[in-house]
């Protein structure tokens, strides 16, 4: 009778499912926000003994399939018969459609809270918790590629009550995940946990333990709703700790230095009073945090850290509003997006412009819930610079039951106008060579108000090394590549902030010669004959333009169709563009030769590659 009623379940959901059509709703002027029902039955049921409502929670992000930009969805289906992560995925167009729910891994087990990441090679990684009961809840995790799902791993066995996990991934391609764990002897004591797993040359592995970043546990109070935010090498995390009626909003943050263990610092508070719940947070490409809650008072607060300064708190909304969890994120442009419950019943949408320093806009109504509840916002800014959002809805003439929802607002037009020009020369570059200092001046920038800080980063990977402040600055490329070099000015009278970004190419040495060629010269004398190849080359223009100085030529000779150079057989100085090689027999024996040309450039330790001859 179960496998019969759990038939007739799926059946109705497959029928429900395709009679799902877009909503349309208008919003603002010229402005239309399209609604879809994902679901197509009660996706998420009993709720209300589920801990913290956290079997609500779902989560969306992009990324790339067989070329296309893809969008997935993953949710719990929380109930009596069906407990499991379920995922849909649509492409990522206008006219993209959402794939049939499907469960990611099938297990016995209540699964809950997913949370979904992109790692730098296209991997898609998602963790969620796992347990039937508060003292065997453990964290797993699964990647998506080649349109399937590896056998979940379980992070680390605590023996405890693990949840809530979050998910994000530096450049250098460590993951980290971040999640509250319950200790024994299970009296509500809770910390905040961090694991980092690590991929090289496609081998990937959770380290074997995980590192307590909290500071609670002792004091038995409560570190829980944890969120985390990578850029470049650095991680930041913050949770809502304290006792009940106490909670406050706590942040740490790491630098991510290869070879060593994980070093947060201790944890700093940053709203100002208790009743603070469910902090999320964001980082922008200047490595500024953004950070959001929620008040027992029914609305949202925000801070942010500018260039390692603290803004004043400040209120995101003006309706009174049900704490219950939300979403937050950042785009490409640095504009930040916050889905919430904005008012008793309906879904919420607000944004700040680009670069703008606490400038929050209008609030948006974007679910038409017609009396019906919305909860638990999900918000994900994709590559176009469009905004997808997803919230639970319930549906008609139920109680105790969600189905999914799913917006797309599109890209709004560039909202920097009247804000600061960042601007810099460049005593080299943008082409130069490893161990050269470059001396980077932002004179050249204005703003309407006045620049109260300059702020250079150098690689475009966040850290303490390669990150100066002031009108000038320098910096010396110590390896080969290239390098982002970002300038910010942040200007507090009129409270926003310019950039501006060049890609600085850094070679091992000064560029080769080109146009090498070789050709037999004949001398007759009174009574022999001589024949010399006379090898001959142009200096790279370029290195006039990069302000290269030509020590000498290293001329090479080998047989023709051997490889390898060996030694130079002559050099050659600075100026001089020729070369005769003598000793031939005949004109057939110097022939047999091919040449090349490199350069050493003065105060460079290396010689340009070998141009052979043509």
């Amino acid at each position: 009778m179960r496998n019969f009623t759990l038939f007739i379940l799926m059946i109705f959901s497959l029928f429900a499912f395709s009679l799902c059509a877009d909503e349309t709703i208008s919003i603002v002027s010229n402005e239309e926000i399209k609604i879809q029902k994902i679901t197509g039955r009660n996706s998420v049921t009993d709720f209300q003994i589920s801990h913290g409502s956290d079997s609500l929670l779902q989560d969306l992000i992009e990324f790339e399939e067989d070329g296309k930009k893809m969008i997935m969805l993953a949710w719990a289906e929380e109930g009596e018969m069906l407990r499991n992560i379920y995922h849909s995925i649509k492409e990522n167009t206008a006219v993209g459609k959402w794939s049939y729910p499907k469960p990611v891994i099938t297990t016995s087990m209540t699964s809950k809270t997913p949370h979904l990441a992109v790692d730098k090679t296209g991997i898609l990684h998602l963790v969620w918790k796992d347990g039937n009961s508060r003292f065997t809840s453990e964290i797993y995790h699964t990647t998506y590629q080649n349109k399937k799902w590896s056998p979940r791993v379980m992070l680390i066995p605590h023996h405890g009550n693990d949840s809530f996990p979050r998910i994000d991934v530096l450049e250098n391609n460590v993951i980290n995940c971040v999640w509250e764990c319950e200790i024994p002897p299970y009296d509500n004591t809770a910390l905040v946990s961090v694991n980092t797993w690590t991929i090289n040359n496609t081998v990937t592995q959770w380290h074997t333990k995980g590192r307590g970043i909290s500071t609670n546990a002792p004091d038995k109070n409560h570190a829980t709703h944890v969120d985390i935010a990578c850029r470049g090498l650095k991680s930041y995390a913050v949770w809502q700790e304290g006792v009940s009626g106490q909670k406050l909003v706590m942040f740490a943050e790491k630098l991510q230095k290869e070879g060593e263990d994980d070093h947060w610092t201790w944890p700093v508070r940053v709203s100002s009073e208790s009743h603070s719940s469910w902090p999320k947070i964001a980082v922008d490409s200047h490595n500024n945090v953004h950070v959001i809650w929620s008040r027992l008072k029914g609305f949202y607060e925000y801070t942010s850290r500018i260039f390692d300064e603290w803004t004043p708190l400040q209120r995101i909304n003006w309706k009174s509003a049900p704490r219950d969890f939300f979403d937050f994120a950042v785009d490409e442009n640095d504009t930040l997006h916050a889905a919430y419950r904005g008012d008793s019943i309906n879904t919420y949408y607000n944004v700040k412009s680009a670069n703008n320093l606490g400038d929050w806009g209008e609030e948006i109504q974007i679910s038409q819930s017609e009396g019906r509840p919305c909860h638990f916002a999900s918000v994900f800014p994709d590559s176009k610079g469009d905004v997808h959002i997803t919230w639970c809805m319930v549906p008609p003439g139920a109680s105790h039951s969600r189905d999914i929802y799913y917006a797309t607002l599109k890209g709004r037009e560039d909202p920097t106008t009247g804000y600061p020009k960042a601007d810099f020369t460049m005593s080299a570059g943008p082409t130069i060579v490893k161990g050269m200092s470059v001396t980077f001046d932002a004179s050249k920038s204005t703003s309407s108000g006045k620049i109260s800080s300059y702020h250079w980063n150098f690689d475009d990977v966040f850290s303490d090394d390669n990150y100066a402040v002031g009108k000038v600055a320098s910096f010396t490329f110590e390896k080969v590549g290239e390098y982002d070099v970002g300038l910010a000015i942040l200007d507090k009278q009129i409270g926003k902030i310019g950039s501006k970004k060049v890609t600085v190419k850094v070679m091992d040495a000064a560029l080769p010669p080109v146009n090498v060629k070789c050709s037999v010269i004949e001398r007759r004398g009174f009574i022999t004959i001589a024949w010399l190849n006379k090898v001959e080359w142009e200096n790279n223009p370029r290195n006039d333009e990069l302000g290269f100085e030509i020590e000498y030529y290293n001329i090479y000779r080998r047989l023709k169709g051997e490889s390898g150079w060996g030694e130079p057989i002559n050099q050659v100085s600075g100026g001089t563009y020729s070369y005769y090689d003598s000793g031939f027999l005949s004109f057939a024996d110097a022939r047999k030769y091919q040449y090349g040309v490199s350069i050493k450039a003065v105060g460079l330790d290396v010689e340009s590659t070998i141009i052979p001859s043509g």
